[in-house]
């Protein structure tokens, strides 16, 4: 096993760390052996030798979940009947565990959007209303003279390093969208493409606030049961597919 190097100010808590260690042994998340992930988590932990309550407390409850999902898998299972129906079935220790890593993952894949989108938002400019209506039908003159066209070369110069002026600069829209609203159109998304992307699910220019509400929408509609999401990989886009779909291939 190769040797972790880390430090438990590298995560934001313990299921940051528990999706790295998954990630590391490239372990599927639907079918996590316990065991497996158990002994790497413990020897992390031990490595650490952390002192801090405040810091190593809600790292310490994770281990005890992982031992008692792991002692639960090593009990005898009692045999199923074959009259028994599938809500009848035992229930894998581990799907509460699987469901908030994967609820995580999906919380992590939405906050790197919308800091992208809040990059691209710190590179545009609002001018106020009030300041364009004063303006409007007052034309402006410019004294001719050499310091002026430097100036105006000047800023047109600094303009063009902070720009692409190939690229035509988005425009903002201030559209609202209700969580209703969100479901309805995603599921009327997926009905034409039974698979997909969250990211193809939003708009090319979609606001902060539609990339929020159909984020709440997607939890709501996993909630129900509806849908399926999953992500290969930690920069991956989430993968978004009908539950009815799935179960009929």
């Amino acid at each position: 096993m190769e040797k972790l190097q880390l430090v438990l100010s590298d995560f934001q808590g313990p299921l940051d760390l528990l999706l790295h260690l998954i990630r590391q042994s490239k372990i599927d998340i639907y079918h996590i052996p316990i065991a497996e992930i158990t002994e790497q988590y413990m020897e992390y932990l031990h490595k650490m030798n952390v002192l801090q309550l405040d810091i190593a407390g809600d790292y310490l409850v994770m281990a005890a979940t992982l031992m008692r999902i792991k002692s639960q898998l090593l009990l005898p299972q009692a045999p199923i009947e074959q009259h028994t129906t599938a809500s009848d079935n035992p229930v894998d220790p581990r799907s509460d565990l699987v469901a908030q890593l994967l609820t995580y993952q999906a919380f992590k894949s939405v906050a790197q959007t919308l800091k992208q989108q809040e990059k691209k938002r710190q590179q545009l400019h609002a001018k106020p209303l009030s300041a364009l209506a004063a303006a409007k039908g007052q034309g402006i003159r410019l004294k001719p003279g050499v310091k002026v066209a430097a100036d105006l070369a000047r800023a047109v110069a600094d303009l063009l390093q902070k720009q692409d002026l190939t690229k035509q600069a988005p425009q903002i829209k201030a559209e609202k969208i209700t969580l209703k609203q969100a479901q309805t159109a995603i599921m009327e998304q997926l009905q034409l493409q039974p698979q997909t992307t969250f990211g193809n699910l939003l708009r090319q220019q979609a606001s902060i606030e539609e990339v929020v509400t159909k984020f709440m929408a997607l939890l709501e509609l996993i909630k129900k049961q509806v849908i399926v999401v999953q992500q290969t990989d930690y920069q991956a886009d989430i993968l978004v597919q009908l539950r009815s779909k799935l179960l009929c291939n």
